[in-house]
């Protein structure tokens, strides 16, 4: 079963990341690491064009709770409560991949090149050097996982395909007559009751994984083959750079952020963890009762963040000496939302999160941002919903990118901008009708 927290402003998914018109699946880890481990373009140029006759595919599961965000183990999969073309970048932004449909079949698109047809695809990503796309496809009751252009086995469901860092191994939950497991490199792991999508060390080395071993009522954190711990309660399982490893763990009434062999303070629920690059530092974000009446805060060491209605999920600069993330106020559609860049503070028509849905880790990757922090940690580029689009829910059709108090134009959608090396710049895709575009700001 997966964990939804539903209210009237905040949707809380056990899942991938996503926007209100796309979902974009590449990595946090990839974004951050652009400047040294990808030559990413800062030249403008059209992406791809979709055929007229390519249709919007239908929308992924719905997922539901109990109104507490991690009851059981949480599992794979995400809801897409909006319409929209799901878009997915490589790591270095020059191959871009969608789902799309005609007639009854749907299948993978990479770079304009129309892939095999199937009943049904979804969980499309990028393997680290962006020379496969991976993502779980139905023919029939049978699902499994394509991996460039070979099928594996069938199950009655799969988790999305989750690449190692290296890219050499691949991992995913399947789901078979009623039990779950982990298939890892091909092979299967034992059976549980209920499990999370894996994720990988830093090294590609090691898998970790939350599982509920049948039979038993608490969640357990399998590092390898290995459990590591046992609590009512595991989620959010992070790898930091330097290969430690974070957890959120409690019961139905308090949860703490575990690091380590650190245990942090107690709150009501804990989620998002996020190391600095260099791994010594973790923030997350922490709800505490009454979460639904501004009661949201980031964590960090001894730092405890004011208590908002929407806080993304906090990221460190560059450097690891700022903590960044934005805070909505009371109703975001209606207002501007704050800044916090370290020790400063400033109001911007910037997101909180896309759609009021903040997406937990599952392994699957690192949690989606609305925005991406210069080399210099001094400014941050973000999505930005014009004031006439902030008066409802609808499903949105016109963001911007905003850098400062400059803004980009107006566009369907657009992905989570990327600096470059030096600051000077900020890329980014933009859907206008049919067309996707790489799309290049200059930063004044």
């Amino acid at each position: 079963m997966k964990k939804t927290i539903l209210t009237l402003t905040i949707c809380l998914l056990v899942t991938y990341p996503r926007s209100a018109n796309v979902r974009e699946l590449t990595s946090d880890s990839a974004v951050k690491s652009a400047h040294s481990a990808y030559k990413i373009s800062f030249e403008e140029k059209l992406l791809t064009v979709i055929p007229k006759e390519y249709k919007e595919p239908k929308w992924y599961e719905y997922v539901s709770g109990n109104h507490r965000q991690w009851d059981v183990v949480p599992q794979v999969g995400f809801g897409r409560n909006y319409g929209g073309w799901e878009i997915t970048l490589s790591p270095d932004y020059s191959k871009v991949a969608y789902r799309a449909k005609v007639g009854k079949k749907m299948f993978a698109v990479i770079n304009g090149e129309k892939k095999p047809d199937f009943d049904d695809v979804k969980y499309l990503g990028f393997n680290p050097d962006g020379s496969k796309l991976a993502y779980a496809a139905r023919l029939k009751d049978k699902w499994f996982i394509v991996t460039g252009d070979e099928k594996g086995p069938e199950f009655d469901n799969v988790g999305p395909p989750v690449f190692s860092p290296d890219g050499h191994r691949l991992a995913y939950a399947a789901y078979l007559t009623k039990k779950v497991f982990l298939v890892v490199d091909g092979k299967k792991s034992e059976e549980f009751k209920d499990i999370s999508s894996p994720v990988f060390s830093p090294d590609g080395n090691t898998i970790a994984f939350v599982a509920r071993p049948i039979g038993s009522k608490n969640a357990v954190l399998f590092v390898g083959d290995k459990k590591v711990a046992e609590h009512p309660i595991i989620s959010d399982v992070t790898f930091s750079p330097d290969g430690k490893l974070a957890y959120a763990a409690g019961d139905n009434k308090q949860m703490a952020m575990i690091v380590g062999d650190q245990q942090g303070p107690q709150f009501d629920t804990v989620l998002a963890p996020t190391f600095s690059p260099d791994g010594t530092k973790v923030a997350y974000l922490a709800v505490k009762p009454g979460w639904n009446k501004n009661k949201l805060f980031v964590v960090s060491g001894d730092y405890r963040g004011t208590d908002h209605t929407f806080v993304s999920p906090p990221v460190f600069s560059p450097s690891g000496n700022k903590l960044v993330y934005i805070a909505g106020k009371a109703n975001y559609l209606q207002g501007n939302s704050l800044i916090y860049l370290g020790d400063k503070v400033e109001e911007s028509k910037c997101v909180a999160w896309d759609n009021s849905e903040v997406l937990s880790l599952t392994g699957v990757e690192s949690w989606k941002t609305t925005f991406t922090v210069s080399p210099d940690g001094n400014k941050i580029a973000c999505k930005v919903l014009p004031d006439a689009d902030r008066k409802f829910l609808p499903r949105y059709n016109n963001w911007q990118i905003a850098v400062g108090n400059q803004l980009s134009p107006n566009f369907d959608d657009v992905g989570l901008p990327v600096f470059a090396s030096d600051g000077s710049a900020v890329g980014y895709w933009a859907m206008k009708d049919s067309e996707i575009w790489w799309k290049v700001m200059t930063v004044k």
